[in-house]
């Protein structure tokens, strides 16, 4: 929380495939959106609404795609 995103990024930037992360609701965005300017495409909505899932698709090193999980309903 309260992370600056180059610091969060970096270590995004560096984790092995089919690793899961969790972070706060103020450094997710700032990392989509740093990933979206190296060239990563969001398919679908953008939804960084609390209890969204996020899923990151590489290539090598490059997030290529990703897609958003909505939170789940409570009704």
């Amino acid at each position: 929380e309260e992370l600056p995103y180059e610091i969060a990024l970096d270590y995004v930037l560096g984790v092995a495939d089919r690793t899961v992360l969790c972070s706060h609701g103020d450094v997710i965005p700032a990392i989509l959106d740093a990933l979206v300017r190296r060239g990563m495409t969001i398919d679908g909505m953008r939804d960084t609404r609390k209890a969204s899932v996020w899923v990151l698709h590489k290539d090598g090193d490059a997030f290529t795609s990703a897609e958003v999980w909505p939170p789940p309903s409570l009704a």
